[in-house]
């Protein structure tokens, strides 16, 4: 843990215009909707430590739910810090929420959800704040406001989490280019927690704001890297706590997304297994080192944002060119995103490790054996995307990159369709016998070869001409469920 928990409890009262201050403590009834909930030291104060309020608020008008959307929020985070909200007028109501690590729904403006909002008879809920002996934050403000929808009103707008705050959609790093600089994932990018299987098997004590990106090992040897945090680019403004974990080896990036189980840190910089070096310190800049690296091999690297605080992370390979120093392979690399359904177009070719803000013509051979073109502007991250794909195999991707060879990806389909079986029955004279796909499903496209039949409600096949054989694929060739 960075920090020991421990609480004394302070009492403090102000109450200034127009806004609600937690310290006021007590039930407020009147003079609610309109105004604004702010920490003890106000919208422009920081809050105190040793802090340990309750306060309950409540609609100005029966039949209303208070509902609160929040301005700002900053506050340490669990277990040193942290917001609890409850439904009715007590601690005895459910809980709606707590916040510190996580923040409230509407910062941000998270993709879908409520505001903060109570769904008792009462209309009313009740807050309480605790904070811990030493770091204070800026604290919070919130828009109060009265509702006639039990559970508050859903919120408007929406944002993109970026893409490689998943594993599986983790960006590539070469270290050999010099240094990467990305934006960090923060709190108002609406991104949930990495996974707690990850908390559980590093020495990473929470996994807020992930961010993950991975190297390819292009020569043997010894790979350091210095990780940073900072408010401004280029280490500029103040520095940020970061912290990370690193996996390996891998035979490719999704292989390291399937199971964090199998390796396991007892401390900093000290692991087993495929867990390879891990620090949780208050530090703005961390080093990494990944011991005897091999050509071929993959590492994940997971970097968090403890604070959420919006800034810059920046990867830096310390240790480049000298003696018995590895490097990392710096040629484009191809990530398929699989379609989520049989014979859905979502999937996804992601190609990283070009330049940054920079446009490519990407030539490549659909399934089909089809040539294909493309023109693609990289991301920030040096990564573009080629989307709107159905399953199959794709050859001879090329970005143009000088000295790099064509990739190739196959996309696989989330749901494997059932095999078509064709049943017939045998006519006695050319018009009247039948053939029919006997486990038909109707969500399928159905595609013969020699080109003329047509498959029916049911399933019943028409159009096939008598001694003729047949091949039929299911979902026009997405799933390759094939039948004679």
């Amino acid at each position: 843990m960075k920090k020991i928990l421990f609480i004394i409890a302070a009492f403090t009262f102000f109450i200034g215009q127009a806004q609600i201050n937690i310290a006021s403590e007590g039930t407020v009834l009147t003079g609610t909707c309109g105004n604004t909930f702010v920490d003890s030291g106000g919208a422009g104060g920081d809050y105190s430590p040793n802090e340990n309020y309750q306060i309950t608020i409540c609609p100005d008008t029966p039949g209303t739910y208070i509902q609160f959307e929040f301005i700002s929020f900053d506050v340490e985070g669990e277990p040193w810090d942290f917001l609890t909200f409850y439904e009715g007028t007590g601690t005895g109501g459910t809980v709606i929420g707590t916040y510190g690590d996580t923040s409230p729904p509407d910062i941000g403006a998270c993709t879908s959800g409520t505001y903060i909002a109570s769904s008792d008879p009462s209309g009313c809920i009740t807050i309480t704040f605790e904070s811990d002996g030493s770091v204070s934050y800026g604290g919070w403000e919130a828009d109060i406001t009265c509702t006639t929808t039990p559970g508050g009103d859903t919120i408007p707008g929406g944002v993109t989490p970026p893409a490689n705050s998943v594993c599986g959609g983790s960006g590539a790093f070469c270290a050999d280019a010099g240094v990467l600089e990305f934006e960090n994932t923060a709190d108002t990018d609406c991104v949930p927690d990495a996974p707690s299987a990850v908390v559980d098997n590093t020495c990473l004590g929470s996994a807020p704001n992930p961010a993950w990106y991975f190297i390819e090992v292009g020569q043997a040897g010894d790979i350091i890297v210095d990780i940073e945090q900072t408010t401004g680019p280029g280490g500029t403004g103040t520095g940020l706590d970061v912290d990370y974990a690193v996996w390996g080896p891998f035979n490719s990036p999704g292989d390291a997304c399937l199971d964090f189980t199998t390796g396991d840190c007892t401390g900093a910089h000290s692991c087993t297994g495929t867990a390879v070096d891990c620090s949780y310190s208050i530090a703005a800049i961390e080093t990494a080192t990944i011991p005897n690296a091999q050509v071929g091999e993959f590492y994940m690297f997971l970097v968090t944002n403890f604070n959420g605080d919006p800034g810059y992370i920046t990867l830096t390979q310390t240790n480049a060119g000298n003696p018995g120093a590895g490097s990392t392979d710096c040629c484009p690399y191809e990530v398929g995103l699989d379609p989520t359904s049989c014979g859905a177009t979502d999937g996804i070719i992601q190609i990283s490790l070009l330049l940054a803000n920079t446009s490519y013509t990407v030539t490549y051979d659909d399934p089909l054996g089809n040539p294909q073109s493309v023109n693609l502007t990289t991301d920030t991250t040096g990564t573009l995307y080629i989307t709107g794909l159905g399953a199959g195999t794709y050859t001879n991707i090329d970005t143009g990159t000088a000295g790099c060879s064509v990739g190739s990806v196959t996309l696989t389909s989330g749901t494997t369709p059932p095999t078509p079986t064709i049943t017939s029955v045998a006519p006695t004279c050319a018009a009247d016998g039948t053939s029919t796909i006997s486990n038909y499903d109707g969500t399928l496209t159905y595609v013969f070869t020699p080109a003329g039949p047509t498959v029916g409600a049911g399933g019943a096949i028409s159009g096939m001409t008598v001694g003729t054989s047949y091949t039929v694929i299911g979902d026009n060739g997405s799933c390759q469920s094939t039948a004679s």
